[in-house]
């Protein structure tokens, strides 16, 4: 019977047991775990781990994700000074409670709460409510908790991200930056300790209060490290000297329009850039300096960028610096669309050559010239008559260029651009015409130093291995993909491409190499590359001889000198000064002008822009390196030295050259001319009208009459077409005179003046011989006569009519008109 009881109680006693079991394993369950949902600022770092700037979390707070380990002073300074059981209790430390108890019913209020480390996560997890008997046996079970889910590690984590250190400020390493400007390794045992006493006094922080009390706690903290050995004698007395921070230190802000860029992709987590940040002090301090100068002449904004070619990334991002304070420094003209002047023509050049429209020299025409109303002129308002393209694109002449443009095609040159990579020309080509190439579109500065730093990485590699990779082109790196430290939770992100467009230059293969051999048309086409290695060199040749700013003039003197390929751009009404310089290891891009937009005297790319440009490069290593001739592209031609095209037989100055392959379907010099002349070579004759035997056969460098006019004027060498001898009879086989301007003039409007009425039309006409007679005459009616100058204004009815113009050897020119009333379309 005895026996029955006894299992009968003991059945119960294991029921109860078991009840209470699953009880506590019920509360466990429900008891929260500390949770942390907290904002965080947006923190930005360059590529060194230096802090860079940040932005405020969205509740007004400078809570900083983790960064790194929690350095071990701090660890060590936090548990001797906070919790010095720490890592043998399991959350919560009964003797600190009982000492609490005992010293709070003294007091007869709270004075001491007793928590652990684990019990304050608890508590701050709760956003630190009023202290409660039943909110500190929350904390307790909460703490349990914490410590069953958590490592010990894991816990201090969490507290040093949370704690308040004074302030707005959170965290260690917030509190390590805004009160030390260092990141939490690198803190000194005195700073450590400071931190380790703060988040139990946050208060005692503030400019001008409260240091004796700061200091006080921290040097017996300092003492206690050192009874316990953690730091020697030395250490300690040289701890206790060092001064206590006084008020929160302005984050650096070097890299302004980086961290908002950072803060709108990325915000609230720690963000890791390609900045290099001495090189990102030294050009800020640099072009600070240069801002200031420019200040003089009213402009009043600068930006620049600096990039490694080989990473692709941006190692220096000025946005705006400007010398007057707050004058639209927040604009980050970096990315800001403004007009590119000339700054495109070298990519017009290289797709030329790379089409094999052009060779590196061929002649381009300069003179007056109008397409549909756009009359294109020169900077300097002069022409050449005719200019090699390479000249042409080193003296960046804008009426060749155009006339580059008008032969290439603009839709087809919109579509090399937006291959490039540039995404701000968003209309079709008939919207930007002619005037693409002369900043009639718009694209900024980053996009720019990406598509020059691609077209450096092409020839770097094909250099280096003879192929071709759509990794080439792609966009510049400014944010890079973050490493998650799992001890302390920092998530990671993708990196963020600054371009929105980037087209896949490859669409069937990642990589092509150039096949020495015969393909079909089919693998031809796959592999053609966007630009060839060999145009692209031509290019950066070309770009290498263009004159640099007046106190770098004798660069070529000095072997020491580096060697850069760089192009300026002005756009038009002197609001934006572009210099873009190329190596094959860096890139460096510079705009200089207004943000607002005004245009100032001076604000051109080789004056504004240059300087600036070269003192960049003067920051960075040189190596002396160039790039390397792509000879498996290109072919060794008989060239003819006057016309840049491949020689006739009938060229007289002839030269060997490396030209492009694809260059040698161009066609042969069509201005030397085999030409009959007198005995003394001075008159054209035939044998009608001449001795059959005195007469001579000469190869003569022919221009166009409108060409030659302006030719002759730059090369007083030029020999030109002799006249014909007056026996010989009328000029049938050249022409003697053609129409300057305008340039198509077959439909055209009657000009308005201000007051209304009709104006007239000043039409323009050049001859070969520099003083001869011209008559006029519209619709065969007499209107003047012209000696050396042949302008003539007319103001002829809406209509179709017809202008004759004659020399005094019965040479003529004829032109049918179009006139229609209202204005000039040219």
């Amino acid at each position: 019977m005895c026996f029955k009881n006894q299992s009968s109680k003991g059945t119960k006693r294991l029921k109860i047991l078991t009840g209470l079991f699953l009880l506590l394993v019920v509360l466990f369950l429900l008891i929260p775990l500390p949770k942390f949902k907290y904002p965080c600022s947006t923190v930005v770092y360059a590529a060194n781990q230096e802090l860079l700037g940040a932005r405020i979390a969205a509740d007004g707070q400078w809570r900083f994700s983790p960064e790194g380990e929690i350095p071990d002073n701090y660890v060590k300074a936090l548990i001797l000074y906070e919790d010095k059981y720490f890592y043998y209790h399991p959350g919560v430390n009964p003797v600190s409670l009982g000492r609490a108890l005992v010293q709070n019913l003294k007091a007869g209020r709270i004075v001491s709460g007793g928590s652990t480390l684990s019990m304050q996560v608890a508590r701050m997890s709760r956003n630190n409510p009023p202290r409660t008997l039943s909110g500190k046996c929350l904390e307790i079970l909460m703490a349990l908790k914490l410590e069953l889910c958590y490592s010990k590690d894991k816990i201090l984590a969490l507290y040093a991200g949370v704690a308040p250190f004074g302030g707005n400020v959170v965290g260690i390493t917030a509190a390590s930056w805004r009160y030390f400007n260092r990141p939490p390794q690198k803190l000194s045992w005195a700073e450590a300790a400071t931190l380790a006493v703060l988040p139990n006094a946050p208060a005692l922080i503030h400019p001008g209060r409260n240091a004796a009390e700061l200091k006080q706690k921290r040097d017996a903290l300092l003492g206690q490290l050192y009874q316990k050995k953690h730091i020697d004698s030395l250490s300690y007395q040289l701890a206790l000297a060092e001064s206590l921070p006084q008020a929160p230190i302005p984050l650096p802000g070097l890299a302004l329009h980086v961290v908002e860029k950072a803060h709108k992709q990325f915000p609230g987590q720690n963000v890791y850039t390609s900045i290099d940040y001495p090189l990102q002090e030294k050009c800020i301090a640099l072009l600070e300096q240069r801002s200031k100068e420019l200040e003089q002449s009213e402009i009043h904004n600068l930006a620049a960028l600096v990039c490694d070619v080989k990473q692709n990334s941006i190692l220096a991002y000025a946005g705006n610096i400007s010398a007057v304070a707050q004058l639209d420094v927040f604009v980050d003209i970096v990315q800001t669309p403004r007009s590119s002047g000339s700054i495109l023509k070298p990519f017009l050049y290289a797709s030329m050559l790379h089409q094999g429209e052009i060779l590196p020299n061929t002649l381009i025409a300069d003179v007056p010239v109008n397409f549909s109303g756009f009359s294109p002129k020169n900077f300097d308002l002069n022409y050449q008559g005719a200019v090699p393209a390479s000249e042409a694109l080193s003296q960046s002449l804008n009426v060749p260029a155009v006339e580059m443009l008008h032969q290439f095609g603009e839709a087809r040159f919109l579509d090399v651009l937006k291959n490039l990579g540039f995404t701000t020309f968003v209309y079709p080509s008939q919207h930007y015409g002619l005037s693409l190439i002369l900043g009639g579109g718009e694209c900024n500065l980053l996009e720019l130093a990406g598509a020059y730093a691609s077209l450096a990485r092409v020839l770097n590699r094909f250099g280096s291995v003879q192929e071709y990779s759509s990794e080439d082109y792609r966009p510049l790196r400014l944010f890079r993909e973050n490493n998650p430290d799992k001890k302390n939770g920092t998530k990671a992100f993708q990196e963020a491409n600054i371009s929105r467009f980037w087209p896949e230059i490859f669409p069937n293969k990642r990589k092509k190499a150039v096949s020495k051999g015969r393909k079909s048309a089919s693998e031809n086409e796959e592999s053609l590359p966007l630009l060839s290695a060999s145009s692209i060199w031509c290019t950066m040749e070309a770009l290498r001889q263009v004159n640099r700013p007046r106190e770098r003039s004798g660069w070529k003197h000095f072997e020491s000198s580096r060697r850069i390929a760089w192009k300026t751009g002005t756009s038009f009404g002197l609001r934006d000064a572009w210099a873009l310089g190329t190596t094959p290891e860096h890139v460096v891009a510079v705009w200089a002008g207004n943000a607002d937009g005004e245009g100032r005297p001076g604000l051109t790319g080789l004056r504004a822009a240059a300087p600036a440009l070269f003192d960049l490069f003067d920051l960075l290593p040189q190596s002396g390196a160039w790039f390397e001739q792509p000879d498996s592209e290109m072919n060794l031609e008989e060239i003819c030295m006057e016309s840049g095209c491949k020689a006739s037989v009938y060229c007289t100055r002839k030269a060997l050259q490396m030209v492009p392959a694809s260059g040698l379907k161009t066609g042969l010099c069509p201005y030397h001319r085999l030409v009959h002349v007198s005995k003394d070579g001075k008159f054209r004759v035939n044998a009608s009208c001449y001795p059959l035997e005195l007469i001579r056969s000469d190869s003569i460098f022919v221009l166009p009459p409108a060409m030659e006019w302006f030719y002759r004027k730059t090369h007083p060498s030029y020999r030109g077409l002799p006249p014909l001898m007056e026996s010989c009879g009328e000029e049938k086989e050249y022409k003697q005179m053609e129409i300057l301007y305008p340039r198509n003039p077959y439909s055209l409007y009657i000009p308005r003046e201000l007051d209304g009425s009709p104006g007239k039309l000043v039409i323009e006409v050049v001859h070969r011989k520099a003083d001869v007679l011209l008559f006029w005459h519209l619709d065969d009616e007499w209107i003047g006569n012209t000696r050396r100058i042949h302008q003539m204004s007319i103001s002829p009815a809406p209509g179709n009519h017809t202008l004759s113009i004659y020399d005094q050897q019965g040479n003529n020119l004829i032109q049918h008109l179009r006139i229609q009333a209202g204005r000039v379309e040219r």
